[in-house]
């Protein structure tokens, strides 16, 4: 994208506060010789942390070619809580001339005029017209937390299984924040730093310490709620599809109705969650098998599969030969598609199997880097230390950092909304207490 350079200088207009310091309406902040017609950007930061004061002050620090009164991070700009908002609502309008539409913004909020929002820097490029962009930031180095949610019975398997859910710092401190996002991964007795009599058996993943390692350094979007679903004495016959001739198997397909029928409106009834939240899978070895599975063929429900050192072996190869015809399988799957493996122990982790996989998905039309990514692990093996040293390939190839979709501004008279999304409890205990 182009970026365009504005050598004038920056002059700030604020709008006149009231008793107490609080200000009527968003100040503006403008490029010193834009014309009459300047384009506007308004930047609102939706922020409420249950048992805090509301913040004295918000700013925000940026950098972009076409708002020269930024000044390359080093200027802050203040932002004004809107009235009626109880300061859970602060704005800024950033004028710009509308010849650098499509330049790019760059920006953080700061809370107290010190404390730098964690994770990546917000981003988005500037539209035609006049917008808004919503941002729901978060100030605390913690990382997330661990919920388990036990008991959960299926109707489709006749059997009873516990969860656990990974609930990011993001909507842990910020009660205003939903979860865009929510990824199923299976063996979730592995998949977290759990203590039970079915957890980690073979070594935990500690995928909890890779997904705010992730997120609190930008490489992730923050806002993924991820439930564990643990196995159970059944897990051959519920993460494969077809019998194998050896092992047997074949109920994947009731398996996944029992996430779409149970865990899925359990995690949105007990979670902050956006209604049009996206679902994703992601496992390993037979829970690779699955999920690639799952992303083939209910595309309309899991739009993300991670499949790490998947059982593509399973029934002589019956996912590449039969799911995907070896790449000629009509219709083919919107879903993105991560793949891996390691290269050693026995059968060399499927490696070959894997990229098998692989060549279907790109003669389907599957594009690395886009919607299908692939790593091979050289020395990884068939372990859980393998997969937990690496999970955090497929977390940030799946879910990256998306940049902040412009909206059309408010019309004339209108006021802005307030966001009510989530719980206004931050007691995670009571988030998914039955």
């Amino acid at each position: 994208i182009e970026m365009h350079l504005c050598a004038v200088a920056a002059v700030a207009a604020i709008a006149s506060g009231t008793a107490g310091g609080r200000i009527n309406a968003a100040p503006t902040v403008t490029t010193a010789g834009a014309r009459p017609e300047s384009t506007t950007l308004t930047v609102q930061v939706h922020y409420k942390r249950d048992g805090a004061l509301p913040p004295a002050t918000m700013h925000l620090r940026g950098s972009c070619s076409a708002m020269p009164f930024l000044d390359q991070w080093n200027a802050p700009v203040a932002l004004a809580p809107t009235l009626g908002s109880h300061e859970t609502l602060w704005s800024v309008k950033l004028e710009y001339n509308p010849s650098d539409q499509g330049s790019v913004l760059q920006f953080k909020v700061l809370l107290g005029g010190t404390t730098w929002q964690v994770g990546a820097n917000e981003e988005t490029t500037l539209p035609s017209g006049d917008a808004v962009v919503d941002v729901y930031p978060y100030f605390e180095p913690a990382g997330g937390t661990v919920v388990p949610y036990a008991n959960v019975f299926s109707k489709e398997l006749g059997n009873t299984r516990d969860l656990a859910f990974y609930l990011p710092p993001l909507l842990l401190e910020n009660t205003l924040a939903a979860a865009t996002h929510l990824l199923v991964m299976h063996d979730g007795n592995n998949v977290f730093n759990l203590t039970c009599g079915s957890c980690c058996p073979n070594g935990c993943w500690e995928t909890q310490s890779a997904l705010d390692g992730l997120i609190a350094g930008g490489k992730m979007d923050p806002a993924v709620v991820v439930v564990g679903v643990f196995n159970t004495p059944s897990r051959i016959e519920e993460y494969t599809y077809v019998k194998d001739p050896t092992y047997g198997g074949g109920k994947a397909d009731l398996y996944l109705d029992f996430i779409e029928s149970t865990v899925v409106p359990l995690a949105r009834a007990k979670l902050p969650m956006l209604p049009n939240a996206s679902v994703g899978t992601l496992g390993s070895s037979l829970g690779g098998l699955l999920s690639c599975y799952a992303g083939w063929t209910r595309p309309s429900t899991y739009s993300r599969a991670g499949c790490m050192s998947s059982s593509f072996w399973w029934d002589s190869e019956n996912f590449n030969a039969n799911v995907l015809d070896n790449g000629t399988a009509t219709p083919v799957s919107s879903a993105s598609f991560y793949l891996d493996s390691g290269d050693t122990g026995s059968g060399a982790d499927d490696q070959a199997e894997t990229i098998r996989v692989r060549g279907s998905l790109e003669r389907e039309g599957k594009q690395l880097g886009e919607d299908l990514f692939y790593y091979l692990d050289h020395g990884g093996a068939h372990n859980e230390q393998s997969w937990g040293a690496r999970v955090w390939r497929p977390l940030s190839a799946l879910y990256p950092i998306e940049p902040l979709a412009p909206r059309p501004t408010l019309p004339r008279g209108e006021k802005p909304r307030i966001s009510k999304a989530g719980p206004r409890n931050s007691n995670t205990s009571r988030w998914v207490a039955k």
